[in-house]
């Protein structure tokens, strides 16, 4: 089991779950969101995670995002990206990565604040979510789905305001919120 901890804006994400629907392999699995700790083993233990997690966002406040722009990733994913808010969720994703979970920030790739909109490899090939890696683009399914996103003018203001820890099987079958945490609260 793996955990991971995002973001659900608060957003009419009607728009944003028909784009899913058709090119996002996890949009049945898990609502639109936001990852600020991408998957990392239960190994770790839930009660030290959570105690890290309220020790970080214990020292933040709520803050607006505006989520609008979209960006194709360097392992090709459609990203639907914040236009404002966007350093902050940089910093807040910095401050998480910090003490027990050091050791599992990837300064190797470069984070993005963001709504996964679609994932755009050549049909047949297995895209890796715990190691992910550059596979062999789908250039012309991805323009569709660009083409389908831009015609949506898809613009949103929301607060992050809470984040959840969310359980991931091995395989990535089922995905589960297990916690929530309010901004500036401690528990």
């Amino acid at each position: 089991m793996y955990y991971a901890l995002v973001h659900f804006p608060d957003i009419d994400t009607t728009h944003i779950q028909l784009i899913r629907k058709k090119y996002d392999p996890t949009a049945d699995l898990i609502p639109a969101h936001i990852t600020i700790l991408f998957p990392v083993p239960d190994e770790i233990g839930e009660d030290a995670l959570v105690h890290h997690i309220n020790s970080v966002i214990e020292h933040w406040e709520q803050f607006p995002i505006r989520i609008n722009g979209l960006f194709k990733s360097w392992d090709h994913w459609l990203f639907l990206t914040l236009k404002d808010g966007n350093a902050e969720v940089i910093r807040l994703h910095r401050e998480i990565y910090t003490g027990i979970l050091q050791p599992y920030h990837r300064t190797d790739i470069k984070f993005v604040p963001h709504i996964g909109l679609g994932l755009f490899i050549r049909e047949g090939v297995k895209y890796d979510y715990k190691n992910p890696k550059e596979l062999e683009f789908d250039e012309q399914k991805y323009e569709l789905a660009l083409n389908e996103a831009n015609q949506l003018g898809l613009d949103f203001r929301c607060v992050l305001d809470k984040l959840h820890l969310i359980t991931l099987l091995n395989d990535y079958s089922k995905i589960e919120v297990s916690r929530e945490f309010l901004m500036g609260e401690n528990y």
